[in-house]
């Protein structure tokens, strides 16, 4: 039997608490202990966190000044007891059977045959504010060949952030989360992970990532490709026995080639943009939606239009056969 910690950092999230906690307290695998950080929130999250701790003595909650996410995330694992830890947001949704799957795959795995496992995500779902699917969301790396491309080649490991589960002492060997790449402070994670063993996301749909338009991804979006590109950019450094960028030597660093730095930033201001619209439009607010993706088309008309029929596509696709 494996033993998990599922760790919860919270902030302001008494909107959508109640439903997470819940989602994890019905796991039908019941070897877990659940530890919540209150990263020091003026809602009532803390109310509702306690609530869960006084009617189930598997949750225990922790309480600090606002720090920021990867500081509340780290301070959970330092208080965790289990041999896995397992990340789920405040903001998001298990299915009931999620733990359970994961832990048998975790039993099941040869160490002797592909080496150690350091990480298992799953796929999943993105849901809006209210709970409603808008789409599929399979990220790959479900093979041994897949991980050591990602690893090897890209330079990066993608992971839903809810979905995953990792090995407690990898991650305090390699110095936990790192709050110098949020808001890609997950991936820099998964990243690291890979190079002491075996990254993999399970094909099965057992998570449910909300995107409700005020997720920190939104509002910090282009740090978040910046960090991502860095991360990329540090996995060839570290292959090359080369000191790590930090983030304002990585900006410097694209500052080399103005032209390309242009390009990428209105890449980056583009995709935003776009990213904007479609979370707006799938909340209800079709307004904001549409200007969101007004502001995109007059970055980029071509790569607009090659979205939004990217986008019809695949709801076409999802539509039952008559």
């Amino acid at each position: 039997m494996k033993s998990f910690s599922v760790i919860v950092a919270i902030y302001n999230a008494q909107k959508y608490l109640p439903e997470t906690l819940l989602s994890v307290q019905r796991q039908t695998y019941s070897n877990f202990e659940v530890v919540m950080v209150d990263d020091g929130s003026t809602d009532d999250s803390a109310v509702l966190a306690q609530q869960f701790c006084i009617s189930d003595p598997r949750f225990r909650l922790l309480s600090t000044p606002h720090r920021g996410i990867s500081p509340a995330r780290n301070l959970a694992v330092e208080h965790a007891v289990g041999d896995w830890i397992a990340v789920c947001d405040a903001d998001d949704t298990w299915h009931p059977r999620k733990l359970e799957i994961q832990a048998r795959f975790i039993g099941a795995w040869d160490e002797e045959k592909h080496g150690p496992l350091a990480a298992l995500g799953t796929a999943g779902y993105i849901i809006n504010r209210f709970g409603q699917v808008r789409r599929v969301e399979d990220l790959g790396i479900h093979t041994l060949a897949e991980y050591q491309h990602w690893r090897d080649e890209i330079g990066q490991l993608v992971m839903i952030n809810s979905s995953v589960v990792f090995r407690k002492h990898l991650f305090e060997e390699l110095g936990g989360y790192r709050a110098d790449y949020t808001p890609a402070e997950d991936t820099d994670l998964w990243t690291r992970l890979a190079r002491r063993g075996v990254v993999l996301n399970l094909p099965d749909r057992l998570t449910f990532y909300r995107m409700h338009g005020e997720n920190i991804s939104e509002r910090r979006y282009i740090r978040m490709m910046l960090n991502a590109e860095r991360i990329r950019v540090n996995a060839r450094r570290h292959r090359a026995g080369q000191p790590e960028l930090t983030y304002e030597e990585f900006y410097e660093h694209l500052g080399e080639n103005p032209a390309q730095r242009a390009a990428l930033m209105r890449q980056l201001r583009h995709a935003m943009h776009y990213y904007i619209a479609r979370n707006r439009w799938n909340n209800g607010h079709r307004l904001g939606g549409l200007s969101s993706f007004l502001r995109a088309t007059l970055i980029d008309p071509r790569r607009s239009l090659q979205h939004l029929q990217e986008s019809y596509r695949y709801h076409v696709g999802r539509k039952p056969t008559p």
